[in-house]
Order: C-alpha cells, then sequence, then structure tokens
C-alpha cells in the first residue's frame, strides 16, 4: 500500500507548524515516501530575535544536531562495502583507532575522597558497537560522564565536550560500561570532504555541510538561539549551556563531529531518507552511495542486545510513546520503532 496524505491531513500538518511558528524559531517538515514528497511546510522567521528576519524556507541552513548519525553510518557503510579495506561490521575499531584497543579504563565512579575509580574492559570495541552506540562511550549529560569530568581541572585533557570539535576532549573521556552490554547515546575525522563527494553530492544535497559559515551557505544559516526559561525570552547562544557552544568558524574545529556537527534543511535531509527508503523496499543496491542491498537492509533492523535496550527505553521511550524494553532499537545508524509493535507504526 503506498502511503499518502488527504489534504486534510495536509492542512492540519500545515497548522500545527504555523501555531508552533508563533512561539518558536522557524521551523519545516517534510514528508517523504518511495514515490516521492507528500508534504513540505515552513515557518516562522530565521531568527527570532530579529524584527527585520526574513522568513524560514526551504534555502534555510539549521544545525541538524543527532540526525548526523545516519549520515556518518552512511559513510562508514561505504567502506565497509568497499571490500578493498577489508572491514566488517565485526572489524575491531583499534584496527584503524590503536588508542581504542583492548583493555580500556572503564570510570566505574568515585572513592570517598572525589578521586575517579577505574576497572578495564574485557571486549573490543567492534565497528557495529560504533554506530548502535553500544560502544560503551558514556553520553555526555549522563551522571557517570558528569561525574568523571567534575575530577577535572579547567583545560585538562578530556574536561571539554565533544561538540567543542575539540580532539582532546574525544579522545582522552574514558568508557562507562563494557563494550556491547548498554546503550549510551553520543556523538563520536576529515569528513568534511569525503560526505560531499560520497554522500552529499550524488544525492543532491546542496545545502549539507559540516561547515557552512562561509561562502553562500553561510547566507542562509539560521543563527542558534537560548530560550531563557527564567525570562521567558529568546536569547543569543553563548556558554548557557556547554554542551551546544559549538565553534562557528572553521579555524576553531579540529573535526567535524560525527554524532551531531551537520548542518542542513528538512528538503536536502528527506533526499538522503527517501533514496535509502526506495533502495530499501526494492532489496536493490545503491549505485548512487556504492551500498549493497545487505548493507541498506542493515539500516532497517535492529540490532540491540535486550540489555541495551533498557538505556534506550529509558532515554527516549515517553518520547516515542514506547509501551514496554524492546518497542525501540538501533539499527546501524538510526533510532528504530518495531514495525511489529503497535499496529505497525515505525520509524
Amino acid at each position: 500500500m503506498t502511503p499518502t496524505l488527504t489534504t486534510t491531513g495536509k492542512a492540519a500538518l500545515a497548522q500545527i507548524l504555523d501555531e508552533a511558528a508563533v512561539h518558536l524559531p522557524g521551523l519545516g517538515m517534510v514528508v517523504t515516501s518511495v514515490d516521492g514528497v507528500l508534504f513540505k511546510h515552513y515557518a516562522g522567521k530565521v531568527d527570532v530575535l530579529d524584527p527585520q528576519s526574513p522568513t524560514f524556507d526551504e534555502h534555510t541552513i539549521q544545525f541538524f544536531a543527532s540526525t548526523t548519525k545516519l549520515l556518518t553510518s552512511v559513510a562508514i557503510l561505504q567502506l565497509i562495502d568497499n571490500l578493498e579495506y577489508g572491514l566488517t561490521l565485526d572489524s575491531p575499531a583499534s584496527l584503524h583507532l590503536p588508542q581504542l584497543a583492548t583493555p580500556l579504563r572503564i570510570f566505574q565512579g568515585l572513592d570517598e575522597h572525589g578521586a575517579a575509580i577505574y576497572g578495564s574492559t574485557n571486549t573490543e570495541i567492534t565497528l557495529q558497537m560504533m554506530l548502535n552506540q553500544t560502544s560503551g562511550f558514556g553520553a555526555e549529560f549522563a551522571s557517570e560522564v558528569v561525574a568523571w569530568k567534575s575530577t577535572l581541572k579547567a583545560g585538562e585533557k578530556g574536561a571539554g565536550f565533544v561538540n567543542s570539535c575539540k580532539i582532546d576532549n574525544l579522545i582522552h573521556t574514558p568508557i562507562v560500561s563494557e563494550p556491547g552490554t548498554v546503550y549510551q547515546y553520543g556523538n563520536s575525522a576529515d569528513l568534511e570532504s569525503y560526505m560531499q563527494e560520497h554522500v552529499f553530492m550524488p544525492l543532491g544535497m546542496t545545502s549539507t555541510s559540516y561547515l557552512p559559515f562561509e561562502g553562500e551557505l553561510a547566507k542562509r544559516l539560521m543563527p542558534l538561539r537560548w530560550w531563557n526559561e527564567d525570562l521567558k525570552r529568546y536569547e543569543v547562544l553563548s556558554d548557557q549551556f556547554p554542551g551546544l557552544t559549538l565553534p562557528r568558524v572553521i579555524s576553531e574545529i579540529e573535526y567535524p563531529v560525527g554524532g551531531g556537527g551537520i548542518f542542513s534543511n528538512p528538503s536536502d535531509y528527506s533526499l538522503l531518507l527517501r533514496h535509502l527508503l526506495i533502495s530499501y523496499k526494492a532489496n536493490t543496491a545503491s549505485s548512487v552511495l556504492k551500498l549493497s542491498a545487505t548493507t541498506i537492509e542493515s539500516l532497517f533492523k535492529p540490532t540491540l542486545p535486550l540489555e541495551a535496550r533498557k538505556g534506550l527505553n529509558a532515554m527516549i521511550g515517553t518520547v516515542y510513546e514506547a509501551e514496554e524494553v524492546g518497542d525501540l532499537d538501533w539499527t546501524t545508524g538510526m533510532c528504530f520503532f518495531g514495525k511489529e509493535k503497535r499496529g505497525g507504526w515505525g520509524r
């Protein structure tokens, strides 16, 4: 059955977006299927702090945060399908990142003096674990990582956030669980040139980049704003939330954040989603992305062991209305709501 949207349904969605844009920064929504775009609508202003701000439209570029993960997964899966590199999903990450070789230190908590307590890992981190968020690296705002960072002094290696795009903050933060056992949401490098050549340009994604801070893209870039709950107003985002203090100058970026550093817009991103959906439904390889049918299928299949699903359910189960552990899972690139659950509703 081909998905459709009625005229009434489209009008209802547009009304929801228009009403939300009265109180929120500009926003947009694109609904696509194998057959094409079913719905597209944009509303609001590019900058809520500027009374003269232009209207948010399909050319506006936004910070796309964690939707970056699927793009990064596609790039890694391309390398796996390119037999020249000899990679599989079960390949140890340490083959190319010796810093991840077993044993690694695991942060286990603080002693009575506030000093860090460490154990050691027994399991190799695989590419599969890196893609489905079970590598053992903790979520940046989870209690374990916050506790570990509390033992560091300002400027010490690992003290900053991964979104700062500084290498020291990435490679010096310890893992917090045995690899392959716990789901931990996180952000895991010249990615930009590779992605432009092998993903964005082949799909026609001309408004997507890790580095949209110069030239034509910069003119269409939506500024980041912060909602001050106490004052009930938007402010310029500066240092209110360290995890979102993203560099906006290319010279300040040591590496693009593969788990949350992309800038794009709904129309551009929908090109990727539709392309993957077409290949998946037809069970065919993608000559455009150079991905096999089996690899594309992995993007639509659950991968987490039961114990790891508990962490995913605890983090976003309420948002997705998951009724029990197992409703939600993670593929090699994105969150997944099982089709057999809730009458077939899936994402």
